[in-house]
């Protein structure tokens, strides 16, 4: 049952916004093997833009562009003119295909079938390569996890839950059992219980929640502090409960980019991202009843 007194699309509307602004925020500097903390300080620095406080500056010094993301002009300031296309994204998506095709009831074995079907294998990484690997060898759960995985306990199954979360408001059983049921197609030990942990931090909160009642300053009154907006909850309960990324990790810009989440996005949205939206009250709506 939704908890009295939420608006679950306007919580939903954050946590979809927070996961596309966060990850376009950190997605230039994804790579974690070469974009230390002092390397991502240093690009700051140069651009005379640390603190913060909006998406990353065109890169300042000759050559460094080589060292970012490809997609990198379309997720720096000045730019961005929508979501670029990535696999943080991908399974949220995915993941709702999935609830609207076989209902709360799916099985580890349709999460496979789903995968096969919509997700191209080259953009799967890590744990999640293999497992497709391994389904396409014909494979079933779990060994499509164990079967030459040394990525089984990585964050993969963690970028998947938030689904699960924003469909399931005022029910973490339910919203840790189904991101239970997702990530053993493709982890193990740790790499499933962080997604069932998580779903409670994605799921729509009840408003008297601690966790949404931080105060931001505005933009058009820095000085001044008001009721946070949608992203801006969603950024303040990634930076007090989100999942922190191990150095090196290549969830590192990532955990970075998605602390930040929306604050620069504000809370306006239409297209293919309200209809996201849309689709996702009408799940949690056929589930109610």
């Amino acid at each position: 049952m939704t908890p009295v007194g939420v608006d679950v699309a306007d919580r939903v509307l954050g946590g979809w916004l927070g996961r596309i602004a966060g990850n376009m925020l950190g997605k230039p500097v994804e790579q974690g093997d070469h974009w230390t903390r002092d390397r991502i300080d240093h690009y700051l620095r140069q651009a005379a833009a640390l603190p913060l406080t909006d998406y990353l500056p065109e890169p300042v010094e000759p050559g460094v562009e080589l060292e970012l993301r490809p997609e990198w002009r379309e997720c720096v300031r000045g730019r961005i003119h929508g979501s670029c296309r990535d696999d943080d994204v991908d399974y949220a998506i995915l993941g709702l295909d999935l609830l609207e095709t076989y209902g709360f009831g799916f099985s580890t074995e349709q999460v496979g079938e789903l995968w096969l079907l919509r997700l191209p294998y080259l953009q799967t990484f890590t744990a999640e390569r293999v497992a497709y690997r391994n389904l396409a060898d014909g494979l079933k759960p779990p060994l499509t996890a164990t079967h030459d995985n040394p990525y089984q306990e990585w964050i993969g199954a963690l970028i998947r839950a938030d689904i699960y979360g924003w469909t399931s408001p005022g029910d973490p059983r339910r919203a840790a059992s189904l991101a239970r049921r997702d990530a053993v197609l493709s982890h193990t030990a740790n790499g499933v219980q962080k997604p069932r942990s998580y779903t409670h931090v994605s799921m729509p909160r009840h408003p008297r929640s601690r966790r949404f009642t931080r105060s931001f300053p505005t933009p058009e009154a820095p000085g001044q502090h008001a009721a946070p907006s949608t992203a801006e909850r969603t950024a303040c309960a990634v930076l007090l409960h989100g999942p922190a990324a191990r150095p090196g990790d290549d969830g590192g810009a990532f955990g970075v980019g998605f602390a930040f989440a929306a604050v620069a996005l504000g809370d306006a949205v239409d297209g293919p991202a309200g209809d996201v939206v849309d689709r996702l009250i009408a799940v949690d709506e056929d589930r109610n009843g």
